[in-house]
């Protein structure tokens, strides 16, 4: 245990409240792995605190954060808050965040992403970070709707919430559908994707209602509300697949199939700027970077990127894979 620690400890001992918050987050039991984040929040908790009366309270670039989570046993009482501004807030709870613990995951989510004034202070977090945080958010989120439907009261709300709505055909909203090509009429767009999945063999009710206010077809069929098309005097109303202007009511002739099959044919020829390369390493050559690339499995902007910079370097001779490689035309230079 080091100074620091042992100071903590001894405050312990002599307060009983949320004031020795940092004796309190030591005790929790998922920080054995992490100390070295809460060490840091317990740091910067300690600067924030010194400069507490020099802060206005009706300063609105301040707000309130909970010394001691309130996850962690903290209270809302003003011995546990402290004043910070939204940088400060967004760190602390990122250090939070870091500590392992779950209940800090949303906490921390929220901030980061609906905090307007991050940008301000340029608080950024690399791509790999936001993926791990918005999968961790998801399993999170996922928990919280288990927890809330295991809940009878909640149950109970949703299903007093629902008294009286149909779902379905006996809903007040439900539309009949015709399926213009065929005939046929669903009583539901529901019931129309059940005989007509979508992609995949899913049931795209969207879909099929996307279509249907749009106007175009819908799994290779014409659809339209059946009051609708009833109202139009059984006139289908849908929109025909849009065709470049450029090619309406034209036809190929021989000399633009041609000019077509020459232009086909030209993309078929090695390219003016291609430069054959040499593996000095086992002493193959390939006709082109891109063929090197694709024998060797590296990627090929790579290798013309270093051979690039080497020739700024004054170099011919660049690294990759464990091999070196040269264009065939500096070979002299070596």
């Amino acid at each position: 245990m080091n100074a620091r620690q042992q100071r903590l400890l001894e405050n312990q001992q002599k307060h009983t409240n949320e004031t020795d918050f940092v004796a309190l987050v030591y005790h929790y039991p998922i920080i054995e792995q992490n100390k070295r984040y809460v060490n840091r929040y317990i740091c910067l908790i300690e600067s924030i605190q010194q400069k507490q009366s020099e802060r206005d309270p009706k300063d609105k670039q301040f707000v309130k954060h909970h010394i001691l989570p309130v996850s962690w046993g903290g209270s809302k009482h003003n011995r546990n808050l402290v004043r910070v501004s939204f940088r400060e807030h967004l760190v602390l709870h990122h250090l939070l965040y870091k500590t392992g613990d779950r209940s800090m995951v949303a906490s921390f989510y929220s901030m980061f992403n609906f905090n307007k004034n991050k940008q301000e202070f340029n608080y950024v977090l690399t791509i790999n970070q936001q993926a791990e945080l918005y999968e961790q958010m998801a399993a999170v989120k996922g928990e919280i709707s288990k927890r809330n439907m295991s809940n009878p009261e909640t149950r109970e709300k949703i299903s007093n919430s629902l008294k009286g709505k149909y779902v379905g055909e006996k809903s007040g909203r439900a539309r009949a559908v015709i399926n213009i090509d065929t005939g046929e009429i669903f009583i539901t767009a529901r019931e129309a994707t059940k005989k007509y999945p979508g992609r995949k063999g899913g049931k795209s009710i969207g879909l099929l209602t996307a279509a249907l206010n749009a106007g175009y077809d819908y799994n290779g069929y014409h659809w339209e509300y059946y009051d609708e098309y009833v109202a139009n005097g059984c006139v289908p109303t849908y929109k025909e697949k849009q065709v470049s202007s450029r090619f309406s009511g034209h036809r190929h002739t021989d000399e633009t199939k041609a000019l077509i099959s020459a232009r086909l044919k030209a993309r078929n020829q090695p390219a003016k700027n291609r430069k054959k390369i040499k593996n000095l390493t086992t002493g193959e050559v390939f006709d082109s970077v891109t063929e090197a690339g694709n024998k060797c499995n590296f990627r090929t902007s790579e290798l013309l990127s270093r051979l690039y910079k080497a020739r700024k370097k004054n170099k011919v001779v660049a690294r990759i894979i464990q091999c070196e490689w040269c264009y065939v035309e500096d070979l002299d230079k070596i």
